[in-house]
């Protein structure tokens, strides 16, 4: 079960990634700027980013959802 969840995990970041346009990538990353360093540009590393700070996990993903929340994303 845990790595079906996982992989719903994996699949609905890299669904997101491929539908934020340039002006919401640009939110989330100005949003999470203390969290993800500034020389990341691609939106998966970015996701990575958040994950190795421990901020997004397949567990938790509060943090995201209110970031996307906050770009007008709801996903």
């Amino acid at each position: 079960m845990t790595d079906r969840l996982r992989q719903t995990y994996r699949n609905t970041l890299y669904q997101i990634a491929r539908n934020l346009d340039e002006e919401q990538q640009k939110g989330l990353q100005f949003l999470c700027v203390e969290h993800v360093p500034r020389r990341v540009k691609e939106l998966l590393d970015f996701f990575y980013a958040l994950e190795e700070n421990k901020k997004t996990s397949w567990i938790n993903v509060s943090f995201l959802m209110e970031c996307l929340d906050e770009i007008g994303r709801k996903d």
